[in-house]
């Protein structure tokens, strides 16, 4: 292919998804959320947190009601 159609080609492809990333944009209409004000934690509050809103809690406390790939007896 010589570079002319190649480089149009290209062009083609990327309006293409360009335009729908143009189309999928965020509503600027919808109302603002509310944001929370700033609340200084300590470093045990943060690991604390991080703990529990993670995976790695379910990881190491699995509980009964949480569907698992081992059998329930």
């Amino acid at each position: 292919m010589n570079k002319k159609l190649l480089s149009i080609m290209l062009l083609m492809i990327m309006s293409l998804f360009s335009a729908n990333l143009m189309a999928g944009g965020v509503d600027t209409t919808a109302e603002q959320t509310e944001q929370k004000e700033y609340e200084s934690k300590t470093l045990t509050e943060l690991v604390s947190s991080f703990y529990a809103t993670t995976g790695i809690n379910a990881l190491i406390n699995p509980s009964d009601d949480i569907m698992t790939s081992e059998a329930h007896d």
